[in-house]
């Protein structure tokens, strides 16, 4: 990955802004890419026990698109109107699990540390956290 020499600051050290829109980016594409590979098999598997008709494959198409949809509509409006802590917390509150444990790997296990610490979470589990 190559950064540009503003996205550097005087130390040297590679600014988080410079990562947050390639990042966002390879996450969107991944997200929709596999959402697509589970896609055509979620609808083989449906299309002969709901007649097999081309309508089966087209109810299947829009219904994976409305989810996606939705799924974008709802992170946008979390990240719209939400901080990061509120927004894991109405979460958390919304699907009441009895225990919560932060998972990460890398930098992210350093996120995990991060944010049990501040949220009060039950564990953390990190996995060769960077820091």
């Amino acid at each position: 990955m190559t950064f540009q020499s503003d996205s550097i600051d005087a130390k040297g050290a590679i600014r988080p802004a410079a990562i947050i829109l390639p990042l966002t980016a390879f996450t969107l594409f991944m997200s929709a890419f596999l959402l697509f590979s589970v896609q055509p098999f979620f609808a083989k598997m449906v299309l002969p026990r709901l007649g097999g008709t081309p309508a089966v494959w087209s109810v299947a198409m829009v219904f994976f698109q409305t989810v996606l949809l939705a799924g974008y509509g709802y992170a946008h409006v979390l990240s719209r109107y939400l901080s990061l802590k509120a927004a894991v917390l109405g979460l958390i509150e919304k699907i009441r699990p009895s225990r919560v444990v932060a998972f990460g790997n890398s930098m992210g296990g350093t996120a995990a540390l991060i944010f049990a610490t501040l949220m009060k979470l039950d564990g953390v589990l990190a996995i060769v956290p960077q820091f």
